[in-house]
């Protein structure tokens, strides 16, 4: 909305709804109790369609006999460290994590060293 001077001003609420909306570049990692390693990929998306993703690992890993229970649901998907999103599914003896972290815009190692 903008004011008498043509200034445009938006409430936190709906910045924080924009932002939510722009796509980014995400770490995605796999990992469990019973893996070797950490599957990790780079994918573009919304928060939202990231949470997607996530959620739907844990929906395939409810088809397994031994599943407990999981994040299968979008709203299940949990925020982590306030920039990125952990799903998780848990079985009779092991368990999957699944996370999120938005790649930060690279910087040089000379601005690494200036920020500490």
């Amino acid at each position: 909305m903008s004011n008498k001077y043509g200034i445009v001003a938006f409430t936190r609420d709906e910045v924080e709804k924009y932002e939510k909306a722009q796509k980014k570049l995400w770490i995605i990692g796999k990992s469990g109790s019973e893996w070797d390693d950490v599957v990790t990929y780079i994918v573009e998306g919304t928060d939202y369609q990231v949470r997607s993703l996530l959620a739907s690992f844990c929906k395939d890993d409810s088809t397994e006999d031994d599943f407990d229970y999981g994040d299968t649901k979008i709203s299940d998907v949990h925020l982590k460290d306030d920039h990125g999103y952990y799903a998780g599914s848990t079985f009779y003896d092991h368990h999957n994590d699944y996370t999120a972290t938005p790649l930060m815009e690279p910087i040089t190692v000379k601005e690494a060293k200036e920020m500490w």
